[in-house]
């Protein structure tokens, strides 16, 4: 399973830049940059734009950013 950064580096490489993706995904840079650096995650909501941005199933990012997001590694394998 990928992790939520590298997807949104795959929406920043069709992008251009965190400059040019932010905005695609309904963010700020900032917000962007942060979630690129692991310091925060996206919320569902911005995870459904990325899935449709990318092609890739809904469900399927969905699962990874909560497992990103999982304090335990219990919790992130299930």
């Amino acid at each position: 399973m990928k992790t939520i950064r590298e997807l949104l580096s795959a929406v920043r490489e069709r992008a251009g830049s965190d400059r040019k993706a932010a905005p695609l995904i309904g963010v700020s840079q900032a917000a962007f940059s942060r979630w690129r650096a692991g310091e925060d995650y996206p919320t569902d909501e911005h995870g459904l734009k990325i899935a449709e941005l990318l092609g890739v199933d809904r469900r399927y990012v969905l699962a990874v950013i909560r497992a990103d997001r999982a304090k335990s590694d219990d919790a992130r394998s299930t």
